[in-house]
């Protein structure tokens, strides 16, 4: 899946040089995924792909007239209208923001708050309930969405103390369809939840790589957990989420994982079982 420019026209000291930009352009590219999802299951004539170039163009477009407005250097502006793709067109310029109006980038992301919330809660608990079974008798990484939307929204052992059910924000149906819906970017959402960015806007280029590597991150721990009876026994495969630009990393990133009490407690009642079984 080629989406991010690699910009191979220019050196590495040139990009080095200018890297807050390329970060810019790539945070613009995932807002417009986020936006509009590849598993977009339009009907007919889809326009997401049209619809995703227009709120790029109209970001950077925007991040542009900001940095000329505070005259910034002739050479500086030359820059960025080569690396975030800008025409050379003054008018253009100040007035593409009315073909896709920045105020209606952020109704939308609004009207989807909740949707977001959603893939995030889901995604966290996948990644709880796959380091409770690592942690566990059964030392395996492994979880399915069954499972997690069951922790979720309530379908607990009588047993367990109702103060570790997470609250849930929709139906178990719903958490199905949404997580198909945003799937592909569901690594993105989690990593600016994490954030607590609820308004899904990053203002400087330290912000979003501190959120490019906690997605990287994300995309690397989902991509190990193992899931029984599927396709190659893996929850999600390379496919299924938006890989990040070759220069993205999580080597830094250290995020301690709390397992699920519950779960926990039945791997240890199933070790002790097995355990007196075996001494039986």
């Amino acid at each position: 899946m080629a989406l991010w420019n690699t910009h191979k026209e220019f050196s590495a000291e040139f990009l080095a040089q200018y890297h807050e930009y390329i970060l810019y352009d790539t945070y613009a590219q995932i807002r417009a995924l986020l936006l509009y999802p590849l598993n977009c299951r339009c009907e007919g004539d889809c326009r997401c792909t049209s619809l995703r170039s227009s709120i790029r163009l109209a970001l950077n477009t925007e991040l542009y007239n900001q940095a000329e407005a505070k005259q910034t250097s002739t050479e500086v502006l030359y820059v960025m209208r080569l690396l975030l793709k800008i025409p050379d067109d003054r008018f253009f310029r100040k007035h593409y923001a009315d073909a896709y109006p920045l105020w209606l980038i952020e109704e939308n992301f609004q009207q989807k708050v909740n949707h977001f919330k959603v893939v995030g809660q889901l995604v966290w608990t996948l990644l709880r309930l796959a380091k409770t079974y690592e942690v566990s008798f059964f030392k395996t990484s492994k979880a399915s969405l069954k499972e997690a939307i069951e922790i979720i929204v309530g379908k607990m052992p009588l047993k367990s103390k109702p103060s570790e059910q997470t609250p849930h924000l929709c139906g178990e149906k719903a958490y199905g369809a949404h997580f198909r819906t945003y799937k592909e970017v569901s690594h993105f959402i989690a990593a600016l939840q994490l954030m607590n960015k609820t308004s899904f806007t990053l203002t400087s280029s330290g912000q979003i790589a501190e959120f490019l590597s906690l997605a990287h991150w994300v995309r690397e721990k989902l991509l190990v957990i193992q899931t029984p009876n599927v396709k190659d026994n893996v929850l999600l495969d390379e496919d299924d989420l938006v890989p990040l630009p070759p220069w993205v990393n999580s080597d830094n990133v250290r995020i301690s994982l709390d397992p699920i009490a519950y779960k926990l407690r039945e791997s240890q009642d199933l070790l002790r079982q097995s355990l007196a079984a075996q001494a039986s």
